[in-house]
């Protein structure tokens, strides 16, 4: 994450692929997840993101404005990439997702990873549904940003309302409902 005090820039670092490797009855099998492209701007003084990101095979370009986040703090700290961290949640109810976030005052731009944003310093860790997700902080440099921030371009251009229905219509096509309680469903397309 790039950032300054009012704007900042999420992006899915470039690391090894994740790589599981099974052996069973003498026969090999090495499987390997790439991370779909996920380059986050936001821009608090005017209250609006750009999100660009690969999904069911197609790149969208997401603008729309910030929504305000209820977090609750609770009187909780840990140390994370050398930060002093508070302790921050919420229920998301649109997800049914409940989140904890760690936060440094230290930093001084209320944003984070993801979707998640609008505590009182940079977010550096997210616990999503008790471990399901977790994204942590490794190391934090910082370094005089002598560019502009760059807003993602590219993609089809879409408020996050309509991409929410393109997913839901998408996910709801490989039948999967309530949140995945729908099975397993492949589709192969030869474009």
């Amino acid at each position: 994450m790039f950032f300054k005090p009012n704007e900042s820039f999420y992006t899915n670092i470039d690391e090894d692929d994740q790589e599981y490797n099974n052996s069973s009855g003498g026969a090999n099998m090495t499987i390997k997840f790439n991370r779909p492209q996920m380059d986050i701007y936001r821009n608090l003084d005017i209250a609006k993101f750009v999100t660009l990101t690969d999904f069911a095979g197609k790149k969208f370009r997401i603008e729309d404005s910030l929504k305000k986040i209820a977090w609750k703090f609770v009187d909780e700290t840990k140390k994370i990439a050398d930060y002093d961290c508070k302790k921050a949640t919420f229920h998301n109810e649109e997800t049914k997702q409940d989140i904890i976030a760690w936060y440094s005052e230290a930093l001084i731009c209320s944003s984070g990873p993801q979707n998640y944003w609008g505590l009182p310093g940079m977010i550096l860790g997210i616990d999503i549904n008790d471990g399901l997700q977790i994204i942590t902080a490794q190391k934090v440099t910082l370094t005089t940003v002598s560019k502009e921030l760059v807003v993602p371009a590219g993609g089809k251009r879409v408020t996050a309302k309509e991409f929410k229905k393109i997913r839901d219509e998408h996910m709801k096509e490989m039948g999967v409902k309530d949140g995945g309680a729908g099975g397993t469903r492949i589709i192969i397309r030869n474009n």
